[in-house]
């Protein structure tokens, strides 16, 4: 089991970095071909992805976030279910003003704790909703008509 928890720790610091950084490459690479992500709660109606579904949703949002901070609140490791929880918060600059949310990921790693089966993604869905909002309002406002 300390392998196992050992593995889980490397997974979990290297899936932080890659948050921090927003490194899409970083994210999928430790997930198996057939990973699944979800992102909750279900009210905004994201239905779960594949890693290319993953890639083609953080491409249209990542490149509206400078200077984005991601904070970790706590990290609950558990060995024997094989599952991470990460609680943190993110943080960035963007053309409609701050970008601020919370986060949960619980990431469900496989046996030997060195790739990611599927991602779970719990978020404010307020503060997305509004976000979401005014940076779709900005880009209809500074898109020119056909």
């Amino acid at each position: 089991m300390a392998e196992v928890l050992a593995a889980l720790q490397k997974l979990t610091h290297n899936y932080v970095k890659a948050i921090e950084t927003l490194d899409v490459e970083q994210q999928i690479a430790p997930r198996l071909p057939d990973c699944i992500q979800q992102v909750s709660p279900k009210s905004l109606g994201h239905p779960p992805t594949d890693n290319a579904g993953f890639r083609r949703s953080v491409e249209r949002v990542f490149p509206n976030l400078k200077n984005f901070t991601f904070t970790v609140g706590h990290i609950t490791t558990d060995a024997e279910s094989r599952r991470v929880v990460i609680q943190g918060s993110g943080r960035a600059d963007t053309v409609v003003g701050p970008y601020v949310n919370d986060f949960v990921f619980v990431l469900h790693a496989t046996e030997d704790g060195t790739r990611l089966k599927m991602v779970e993604e719990f978020l404010d869905s307020a503060a997305i909703t509004e976000w979401g909002r005014k940076l779709k309002a900005f880009h209809e406002a500074n898109t020119p008509s056909a």
